[in-house]
This record gives C-alpha cells, structure tokens and sequence, in this order.
C-alpha cells in the first residue's frame, strides 16, 4: 500500500481519537459542575438549616475550641461569631458545672456522642439550663465536635412545679387537720331525713370521736342529732339537691361542740363536708371580746401603737396610734386590711416565724427591732414589746404589745453597716445551704436557709461535731472531699443530712476552696442544694408502677388491652383465668377468636365500633364460652400524640344480676295483681265506710233527736211537776243530747276531709287568718281581743280546706284566752328550708308540753269539759288538712302563759 495511504489512514484514526477524547472530555466537565452545583446546593441548605434552626449548634475542634456557631447560638449567648471563635466550649458553662465537663466529653469520645444535661452561662452572666447532644465527626481528617443545644429552662420549671403541686396534694390529702366526711343523703317524702357516711378521712374521729361511721347512718351514730340539730339536715339536704356549696358555722347541740363546715356537692344526692372544729376559738373570741372592753380606754388614748394578734398572722385590735405608724386612717381600717401580718407588714416575712418562735419559749420579747411595710409602701422600722397570753394548757391565745416608730434612729445607725446589710440580705435569703469553713474547719458562717430547712438552731451546730448531722455511711464519702478541697479541688457530691425531726434529706453539695494571698488555701465555700424529691421521684415511679400491677391484677372485672387488629396486649388475671390462659400466654391471642369462636368480629363489637368512631361503646353480651353476661366498655387508648392504638376493654360480670333482674321482673308481674286486688278491697272498705258514715247520719242522728225533743216536751207539759234537781237532770240530759249531736257531726267532718278530692291553687294566707278571726271573734263580742297579723307567704292548696285550719286554731286561741283579761293573739309566717311556716300564738292557759302528743288524737282533750267546751276533734282535723297537703303540725306552751301553734306546708306545692 502507498505510503500516502497510510498516512491518510493514521491521520483519519488521530482525529478520530481526538473526537472521541474531546467527547469524553466534555462528559466530565459536566458531570464535575453538576457535582459541585448539587453540592453547592446541599451546603446552602445546610447552612440555611444550621443558621435558622431552634436550637443551639456548636462546632468545635478536639481541643475544644469553637470555630462555627449559628445564628441561634449568637442570639442565646449573646456574643458575636468572632468572640466565640476566640472561645472554647466549656467557656460557654456555668462555673458550678464546669467540673463535669471533662467526664462528659470523655463519654463523647468514647461513645461517639452523647447527651447529657447542664447549665450554660450567656455573655451577661445570666444561666439558662440546657440538654446537649454532642458528637465526635470527622471532616476532611480532621477530628470536630458537634453540640446541638436546647434551652429546657421552661420545661425544667414545668417539671419542678408538676412536682411540687403533685407533693402538696398528697400531703394536704394524707395529712389535713381539718376533718371530711363523703355522705349519701336519704330523702323521705322529699325532705331529707337521714344520710350515710360513704366515707371520712383520718382527722374525723380525733375531732369528733366518733368510730367506726362508714357505711352508717348519722341516726345511728348519734341517735338524736334529727331531734337536737334539724338546721344541719336542711342545709344537707340542700346542698344535696341544689348542688350550690354552703359555708356555715354552727353549734351541734347534740355533740356539744362548734363546727365550722363547708359543704359541696360532688354528685346529685351526695354532700361532703370538710369540718375544723371551732370550740376553742369560739371560746377564746367571747374572752378577747372581754377584755377589749376592759382595756379600750387604753388602747384609744395611748401615745403608743397598742395592738393583739393572733399567732396565724390576723389582727384583733389596734389603738388610734398603732394604725397611724402603719399609715392608716383609722384601726378599723387597718384591722379590715391586715389578713396576713407576716407577708403584709413585715418586708422579711421569715422574722415573724422567729418571733414566733421566741415567743413560744420566753412569753415576751422586749425591745424587738422589725422592719415593716406602711400601706402607702413606705418602708419604716419599729421597736415591739409583746407578751403571750396563754390559756389553762399554756396554748398561746394571742399577742398583745406596744409599738414604737424607730426609723429615724434605726437609718442613721443602720447607714454604718449598709454594704454589709446587702451582703447579708442576698445571703441569707437563697434556698441553697451556704456554708464557709476555714483552714482548721471551723464553722465561720452557716445561711438561715439550713436552719429553716433542718429545723436545727444556730446553737445546736455550733456546740456539736461537724459530723453529728450526717449519715454515717457518706463520712467516708464526705471526709475524701474534704481531702480533695484543701488539695485545690472542688468537689461535687451527695450525701444525707438528719433534720431535728429525725428525717433525712438528700443534698448536691459542691465545695470550692478559695485561695488566700499568699495561694494557701484559706476557706472552703460549701454550696449545698436539696436534691431530696429527685432523689424520691425515682422511688415513687417504681412504686407507683408497683401499685398499679397490684390494683390491675387484683380488680375482679376481666380487664385486658386490644391494639387495633383486635390482639390482646395485656391482661390481667381474671381475664387470662376465663381464657384458661396465664397473662403472659394470653398476650398476642386474637379477641374474636380466644372469646367468640369466630374468624372476624361479631356485630355487636365494642371495640370495632370504637375502631371507626373513637367514642366509648358499652354492650351487654351473653357468651356461653365464658358462661354467662356480661357488660362490656371499650374505652379509647390513645398514644402520646394523641393517636388512636386500641382501647381498654372492660368485661363485668352481670350474670347473678340479670337472674335477680328476672326475678325482680316475675315479683312485679305478680305485685301488680296483689296491688288490683288489694284496690278493689279499699274500694269496697271505702263503700262500706260511705255507708257507715250515712247509718251514723241517719241511723244515729234521729235517736239523738228524739231524746232531746221529748226532753224539750217534759220540761215544756211537766216542768212544774219536777223539783229542781229534777229539771237539772233534764237539762243535762239534753245538754249531752246535743253534745252527742256535735260530737257525730265532727266525727263526720273528719272522716269526710280523708276522701274529699283536692283542688289546688295559689291561696292567700293572710286573707283567710284575717277572715278566719272576723267569724270568730264576732262570736266572742264583749271581750278585749287584739289580734295581731303579720304578712304570710301565699301557699299553693285547697282553696276549701285550709280555711279550716285558721278557723279551728284561731278559734282555739279566742276560747283558750277567756281567762286572761286581755286576750293576745299574733300570726306570723316565714319561709324556712323549702317550708312555708305559720304560727299562731296566744297569752292564754297553755298546757303541759309532756301531753303534747295528745293533742292532735280525735277526742283528745287535756282540759275538763267544764272550764272549755268542745269535742277534742278541732286539732285533728287541723292535722288531717296540713298532713293531705304534704306539711307537718306541732306545738309548744308554757303552762299558764302562753302556747304557739305551727303548721308548715311544702314551698314548691
């Protein structure tokens, strides 16, 4: 081949390898921009991630220097990115925190990350606590930390106040003073006439001695508490059924004591009262009354503050001088606004526990300096001298003293000691302990907080070892500290101290050495924090958890978990026991399957039904498997976020009551023929006693008529021939004619009101009581009557019927006052706890209250014939009336005095 050829041949194959080189060429240009384009897009969004996140992030270089912070670390910290740079992060600590740091970073390197909680230091001083997440990351070779922080400042304070309301809640349940008692109440013809004590806490029966109450009625307990304290029931029965709380004090007769009670409802028919009992200060206010009497010429005109309180904080009395230093107007101003003299007046509410204090021991202080507030904010010092009266059992009653205004003294004396007064004033006023030692130990300064806390005095530490307070097995613990403090170290460790009730609390105590000029180390600053409720959270969880398990197993119902394909999560025993089942083995079983016997789920299915709803479903089922009914409530188990997982199915048995249901259903069917049968034996009684009373009317009346006719014809044709006691026998004999006469009519008056139908409406009571002494005393004319009517509440009734009751007892009260010279009668009228009360009241003779049964009986009569005519039958129809209307009737005398007569019919009627 020519050579020419060739070469045309190398040079088509060199540009075709060109071609082919500047292709692959462009190939990976655009395949390297396009990496760097989507890497610059993933560092964009990863910066904008890191630079606007909610939390704190941090990187740092492995010897802890921090090289990038975003822009919620600058805004948290306070500082610029250049300041920070020139940082390293344990900078970014609060000093007390910084001795962990080391541990906490070690566990990072060994770990690869970590998180761990601390508190964190802004440029400004201010702290904040925070949770960190910090890893060990590699870039490029080079060994980083990365810090992601969170502020949990807010959820800290969320958990600590869960906790201390939690606390206050077991311990003012576990440990009230004031007594409780839970009660069911008992109505009868819807008036409440008894209740049940359900249940009352440990205070009840040290306050009123009273054992063994639950389940007991009060008419047991204390067997004449209806008679002697019937207000009680009302306001009881009240609450009850109103369910509007009531506030009240009240002297129990039969218990010989005063009470002060609130009482709620929680639920309609039931009432609790929560009780103190008062006696004593009920006593103790009668003596205060007496002696402000006796002293108030004292207090009135005395240049000085005269003054009394009570130990708990409350003012009894105060002279004119008292309230001016304090910047009131006047004593009762003061003594109205003054509820709390400890937080209101003292600008150091713990001196009054001090003064507390001295005063239980000494009985006086004199010359006590006090730092107080005046109403218009001013603040002012004062000089006391106080005493202590005490009772027979040397309880303090209340405080009385003399008060001077020292200001002006106390700030040109108190301006020497100004930097040192702010000194102490931040010291002793921090929660923490804070103690400071010298080289040889020796206890130069202990804050007031420790001694509030332990209950300890400054005098008990100070005489005893520095050990004598601490559990013997932290000395070691504690004396390794020490060892280590005086070496230059601080410390951080917990240990126990005893309080002086014999408790032991539970403290972080850190201890910094503090160097002297020359580098010796001179003191030891000990800052001690009570740990004790996160010591016991712990312990409450695990026995919370405890005591659940217990109550689960225990409860008899078959009570079990089911997620949404219907598998039992849980169980406790009594379900796993109808299984036949342990409650392990029944865990992951299906219910439809293991209960019913079937593929799928049953119609009537609570929990498929809650499944689609999410609402609580309850059904009764019969299941021969588990022999018998059953009522069944699925309720719905949700998980933190609030999504729908399964329910807690709830089985109880219902078998014995569905059988007594039946039962009782098999009682009424024959009850409801027993009751036709027994009404048509009262219709038939009835229709004999119509025919009864019309024999009487008739039958009886013509005999009686004859007898005094032909009486009336003796003495008319044959009076001349009788002698005169003769004609006195005739006109006895027709006199008791007569009377006889009265006496059926009446018998038929009371047997007609017992089947006389009423009609009711809105009756005047004032206009039949006014109308009703018009009749009668038109009768009775030529006597000094003086009647006296109050305004009465109109009452619903028989517009025919209660007329009655007026005319018989206001006849009652005319005749029964004939005696008396000037006859006296008053009618008065009130609405008293769901009653409309009447009364009528004379001077007359009255009777003898221990017959006052009798009065009320057909034919009772505690008077002879012969002073007061009558049948003895007024009262009872008075009674019949007032009992068909729903009230009640009694009376009350003072034997040839005067006696009051009352009827009272229910409001609502």
């Amino acid at each position: 081949m020519p050579l020419t050829a060739w070469l045309m041949i190398l040079l088509a194959v060199a540009l075709a390898v060109m071609v082919l080189w500047g292709q692959r060429l462009v190939d990976s240009l655009r395949r390297e921009l396009s990496v760097e384009r989507e890497r610059k897009a993933l560092a964009d969004r990863l910066a904008l991630l890191t630079q606007h996140a909610n939390d704190i992030i941090v990187l740092a270089t492995a010897d802890w220097r921090i090289v990038e912070a975003n822009d919620r670390a600058l805004e948290a910290y306070g500082y610029t990115l250049d300041e920070m740079r020139r940082m390293k992060i344990f900078d970014l600590r609060a000093q007390e925190t910084r001795g962990k740091f080391t541990a906490q970073m070690a566990a990072v390197q060994t770990q690869g990350s970590a998180i761990f909680e601390t508190v964190h230091r802004r440029k400004d001083g201010s702290t904040f606590q925070a949770e960190i997440s910090s890893r060990a990351v590699e870039m490029n070779g080079v060994q980083y930390y990365l810090a992601v922080t969170r502020d949990i400042t807010e959820r800290k304070r969320a958990e600590a106040a869960l906790r201390t309301s939690e606390a206050r809640y077991r311990s003012l349940f576990e440990n009230t003073l004031n007594g409780l008692a839970y009660c069911r109440m008992i109505y009868e013809q819807g008036r409440p006439s008894d209740f049940v004590y359900v249940t009352v806490n440990n205070a009840f029966e040290g306050l009123t001695g009273l054992k063994d109450v639950v389940g007991r009625r009060v008419s047991e307990v204390i067997p004449d508490i209806q008679e002697k304290d019937p207000e009680i029931f009302e306001i009881y029965g009240r609450v009850a059924r109103t369910g509007a709380p009531e506030k009240f004090e009240t002297y129990v007769e039969s218990l010989e004591m005063w009470f002060a009670i609130s009482v709620y409802r929680p639920q309609e028919g039931y009432f609790v009262a929560v009780f103190d009992v008062i006696t004593h200060r009920k006593q103790a206010e009668l003596a205060l009354r007496e002696a402000e009497q006796k002293y108030r010429g004292i207090f009135e005109n005395a240049v000085e503050g005269i003054y009394q309180s009570t130990p708990d904080g409350r003012l009894l009395s105060a002279n004119p001088a008292m309230a001016a230093i304090h910047g009131y107007a006047s004593p009762e101003e003061f003594i109205a606004d003054m509820h709390d003299i400890a937080n209101q007046l003292y600008v150091d509410p713990n001196q009054r526990e001090e003064f507390k204090r001295l005063m239980e021991e000494r009985g006086e202080v004199t010359g006590s300096e006090t730092h107080v507030r005046r109403k218009d904010g001013r603040l002012i010092w004062i000089s006391a001298n106080v005493r202590a009266v005490r009772d027979a059992s040397g309880k303090i009653l209340r405080y009385e003293g003399t008060v001077e205004d020292i200001t002006e003294h106390k700030q040109a004396k108190d301006a020497l000691r100004e930097s040192e007064a702010r000194y102490r004033l931040l010291a002793e006023n921090v929660e923490d302990f804070v103690t400071l030692l010298d080289a040889q130990e020796n206890r130069l300064y202990i804050s007031p907080s420790y001694f509030r806390v332990t209950g300890w005095t400054a005098e008990e530490v100070m005489r005893t070892a520095w050990d004598a307070r601490l559990h013997s097995d932290d000395i070691p613990l504690i004396k390794q500290s020490r060892a280590a403090n005086w070496a230059g170290q601080t410390t951080s460790i917990e240990h126990r101290i005893r309080c002086r009730d014999g408790s032991w609390i539970w403290v972080e105590a850190r201890a910094k050495p503090i160097p002297g000029p020359d580098d010796r180390m001179m003191q030891l600053l000990i800052w001690a924090h009570d740990i004790t409720e996160r010591k016991e959270a712990g312990e409450r969880v695990l026995r919370a958890k405890e005591e659940w398990e217990r109550t689960f197993n225990a409860v008899p119902d078959l009570i079990c978990i089911l997620d949404a394909k219907h598998t039992l999560v849980r169980a406790n025993r009594a379900m796993a026991a109808k299984l036949g089942v342990t409650p392990e083995q029944a865990v992951g079983l299906t219910c439809y399957e293991c209960v019913h016997g079937l593929q799928s789920p049953p119609d009537f299915c609570p929990h498929a039904k809650l499944m689609k709803d999410q609402r609580e479903h309850t059904e009764e089922v019969h299941e021969e498997r588990l022999g018998g009914d059953f009522l069944v409530t699925c309720t719905p188990l949700h998980d933190k976020d609030g999504q729908l997982i399964g329910s807690v199915h709830v089985a109880r048995d219902i078998t014995a009551r569905k059988r007594a249901e039946e039962t009782i259903r098999e009682l009424n069917r024959t009850l409801e023929q027993r009751v036709h049968d027994r009404t048509a034996q009262l219709e038939a009684s009835n229709k004999e006693l119509e025919s009864f009373c019309y024999s009487i009317s008739h039958d009886l009346r013509a005999p009686l008529r004859a007898i005094n006719g032909f009486g009336a014809i003796l003495g008319e044709d044959h009076g001349s021939c009788l002698n005169e006691e003769g004609r006195r026998t005739l006109g006895v004999i027709r006199a008791e004619a007569e009377r006889m006469g009265q006496l059926v009519d009446d018998l038929l008056a009371f047997s007609r009101i017992g089947r006389q139908a009423m009609q009711m409406t809105s009756v005047d009571m004032g206009a039949l009581a006014q109308r009703a002494f018009d009749e009668c005393a038109a009768a009775a004319s030529g006597r000094d009557i003086r009647f006296k009517l109050h305004p009465l509440p109109p009452a619903q009734g028989d517009a025919a019927l209660l007329p009655q009751v007026w005319v018989n007892l206001i006849s009652n009260a005319i005749k029964y006052t004939r005696p008396k010279p000037v006859a006296e009668i008053e009618v008065t009228g009130c609405v008293e706890g769901g009653e409309l009360i009447y009364r009528v009241k004379d001077n007359g003779v009255g009777f003898d209250t221990q017959y006052a049964a009798k009065l009320f009986g057909v034919f009772q009569r505690l008077h002879n014939e012969t002073d007061f005519e009558g049948t003895g039958v007024g009262l009872a129809l008075v009674q019949r009336i007032v009992l068909r209307h729903g009230g009640r009737v009694w009376a009350e005398s003072t034997l040839n005095e005067s006696a009051t007569f009352h009827f009272a019919l229910p409001a609502g009627k």
